[in-house]
């Protein structure tokens, strides 16, 4: 939206952020990495230590381990849809008895439990209500408050990762009423997730038998309540409202009892004009107060239309895919770290990994970012990369990375019962079948 479509003539203040979204912040570091997969890749592959042959292996190993997460992303994707099937209020296919998940009573935890599971490795932190309910009285810059009905809700829950500035326009007293921009705090992105109760009035578009999911990008701290259907809140008129709308009738009336106390031959047309002015002073207030309202509501009707990115079970898609791109980008920048530095003689511990990511990650984004090391290992540990050695972190070299994950992607396609134990190679390997689908964009193919 640009600044020049802004209304203006009711804003009456800036907006302040509640102190329970201040503490949420303070209490929070960015945990997503704000890089793109292929551009992480080929800044790392830039590093002046590398010499063509490494760089080399190292997109090779990215590929393979690109396509093992996706693989093993996509089953956990589908057992989330799977979940989340008798509760999508979109859905458009037919049940089959026997074959269709029915919902029952634990249907609702079940999938909320997979889904917090989801969100929490594509780094998104969950608000606490009390600072959903701070965010949503606060007030924003049209000088509107909103009251939340939070008890609406059977499940309400909110999720949110990074960081970013929103500008608007605003104008006060301060400023002598003329209009200045302002920049507002946000998130770069939210998801709500909700239920209604049962034995609420609700219009026709509402159900209380699924769960409704939404995404939104760059959504202001004090505009909570534009991402919240429209029975969760209502506007309060606040005590300054009331006294324009009056405050003419209030000092109209004692002069309108002057008059009629003073002049005794006051006709009724005569009355009627001196009432006029206060009655007409105060109705012109109301309707201010309304088509404020209004303006809120034209805004948020179209700045939804471009901030709403997901809804329902295409959320669960995007989910998946930040979640698999996240774990993507943590063991990748990890790996990279331990092994340029025992190509040093250097065995670090987390720490030191956790220390020497985050400065990376500050040079290259400008952004600082809480990189969780513990984490980050654990996925590695999992896939075989590495080992804790007296000495410190030791991960495999890049040879014999780019073997174990060849040799897991195989294991991916096989029998259970025709799987062998797995074991490491101890030479240099030469072969072994690697995925033949699209690598990543823009990362070159070893020969």
């Amino acid at each position: 939206m640009s600044l020049g479509d802004q209304p203006i003539e009711s804003i009456e203040a800036e907006p302040v952020t509640p102190r329970e979204i201040v503490a949420f912040e303070t209490s929070q570091r960015q945990r997503a990495i704000p890089l793109r997969g292929p551009d992480l890749l080929r800044s790392l592959a830039n590093a002046p230590d590398l010499s063509p042959a490494e760089r080399l292996l190292w997109y090779r190993f990215a590929r393979l381990l690109a396509a093992l997460l996706h693989h093993q992303f996509f089953e956990f994707a589908q057992d989330l849809l799977d979940s989340y099937a008798p509760l999508d209020p979109d859905r458009d296919t037919a049940r089959i008895p026997g074959a269709t998940p029915d919902r029952t009573e634990s249907s609702d935890e079940q999938f909320l439990q997979r889904l917090d599971l989801a969100l929490q490795r594509a780094n998104f932190s969950q608000l606490e209500l009390s600072a959903v309910e701070a965010a949503i009285r606060s007030p924003n810059e049209l000088g509107l408050t909103y009251i939340p009905n939070i008890e609406l809700f059977e499940h309400l829950r909110v999720y949110v990762r990074g960081r970013t500035q929103v500008r608007r326009l605003f104008r006060s007293w301060r400023t002598g009423f003329r209009r200045r921009s302002t920049l507002l705090d946000a998130f770069q992105r939210m998801i709500v997730v909700l239920k209604f109760r049962e034995g609420r009035s609700l219009d026709e578009h509402a159900r209380t038998d699924v769960l409704y999911l939404r995404l939104f990008k760059n959504v202001p701290f004090v505009d909570m309540e534009m991402h919240l259907p429209e029975q969760a809140t209502r506007v309060r008129m606040r005590v300054i409202d009331k006294a324009q709308i009056a405050s003419p009738l209030i000092v109209g009336l004692p002069l309108f009892a002057f008059k009629l106390l003073t002049a005794s031959l006051v006709s009724p047309m005569a009355i009627g004009g001196i009432l006029a002015g206060p009655i007409s002073a105060g109705v012109k207030s109301f309707f201010g107060f309304q088509n404020a309202k209004q303006r809120h509501m034209h805004r948020m009707i179209r700045s939804l239309y471009y901030l709403t990115l997901a809804t329902n079970s295409s959320v669960i898609h995007w989910i998946s895919d930040a979640a698999e791109d996240e774990d993507f980008k943590e063991v990748a920048l990890a790996y990279f770290l331990l092994w340029r530095a025992q190509a040093h003689a250097q065995l670090w511990d987390r720490d030191q990994l956790d220390a020497e990511a985050e400065r990376w990650l500050q040079r290259i984004s400008g952004r600082d970012v809480d990189f969780d090391a513990h984490d980050a290992l654990n996925k590695l540990l999992r896939l075989g990369l590495i080992q804790q050695l007296p000495a410190g972190l030791h991960v495999l070299p890049i040879e014999h990375a780019i073997a174990s994950l060849s040799q897991q992607w195989d294991h991916q396609f096989r029998p259970p019962q025709a799987e062998p134990t797995p074991s490491l190679p101890t030479a240099h390997p030469t072969s072994g079948r690697e995925p033949s689908g699209p690598g990543l964009v823009g990362t070159p193919t070893a020969g």
